[in-house]
């Protein structure tokens, strides 16, 4: 569509994300009732230098609405909840992840195919031979309730920071680990300052690709046939395509002089984050959920 480079646009609009996101608080209709959300809004290539090679779509505007109301989808960030990405895939592609669509249709998009979010471990500016090495460290985190009562389970204290003040924070020494993906570690250049990773793999996350319950309808059935088709070809092939961008995030850093250390203690981890899994098997609904992930 806009005959250029994907890997592109999809860099400009993670770092609109992370960079130049507006947040307002609104107010939305869920399944006939009127729910808290945030709307988030995104310019990815309005102040992009190259936005002259696509003027067409500079101005354009991408607005997602987020809401705790839409059940389940947030159990996918708990730490350790799957093993790897196949794990989690298990689930996406069946009985779990049509639940999820379902709720994600309720709020109004259509689930189109799981991409892979990747998995997320700490990297830190001082050696980390276990988790026990993260005691009293300042590790940035995301704005999320999830993100900071994991960081305190393991005794380190959760620095909120936007993403684009992570470099300058591990450099001044304002933060000593932060977390995230390894292809985003490498884009970065976290990596130059911060060489030592702990390898947890303590969050695997799916992303969405949606379509609006709105546009849907007005499709026939053919196109919507054919739209579902080509998105789960889609996923299938990003999954692939992410694999082996990690693999290459990977050889760039361990040749930069990166050093990795596997997590060997799980399940010492995993009885750290007993509290926070305590908040959600309250809820009979994502207890059921809990529990069909972990069984399988």
């Amino acid at each position: 569509l806009t005959k250029g480079n994907q890997a592109y646009y999809r860099k400009r609009l993670r770092m609109a994300a992370y960079e130049a996101a507006t947040v307002t608080p609104v107010t939305v209709v869920y399944r006939g009732k009127s729910v808290s959300a945030q709307q988030v809004d995104l310019s990815p290539y309005r102040d992009d230098p190259a936005r002259s090679r696509f003027e067409k779509f500079s101005r354009k505007t991408y607005r997602f609405l987020l809401s705790e109301a839409v059940p389940g989808i947030k159990v996918l960030n708990l730490p350790f909840l799957f093993t790897d990405s196949a794990h989690m895939f298990r689930h996406l592609d069946g009985k779990l992840g049509a639940r999820y669509a379902a709720n994600l249709q309720a709020a109004g998009f259509v689930v189109l195919g799981w991409y892979d979010g990747g998995s997320r471990s700490f990297y830190c500016n001082r050696p980390v031979t276990g988790f026990r090495d993260l005691a009293g460290a300042r590790i940035r985190v995301q704005q999320s309730e999830i993100y900071t009562e994991m960081v305190k389970l393991l005794d380190a204290k959760p620095v909120t920071l936007p993403y684009k003040e992570v470099l300058d924070a591990l450099q001044q020494g304002k933060v000593d680990c932060a977390e995230n993906n390894m292809p985003s570690y490498e884009a970065t250049g976290h990596y130059k300052v911060a060489k030592n990773v702990y390898v947890t793999n303590h969050v695997i996350s799916p992303e969405a690709l949606v379509v609006s319950t709105q546009l849907w309808g007005k499709l026939s059935k053919e196109d919507q046939a054919a739209f579902a088709q080509a998105g789960a070809k889609s996923a299938l092939l990003m999954r692939e395509l992410w694999s082996k961008r990690v693999a290459l995030a990977q050889d760039i850093t361990a040749k930069q002089g990166v050093v990795f250390t596997k997590s060997h203690d799980s399940a010492s981890l995993i009885r750290r984050m007993a509290p926070l899994y305590g908040r959600y098997t309250a809820d009979p609904t994502t207890r059921e959920e809990l529990l069909t992930i972990i069984a399988k």
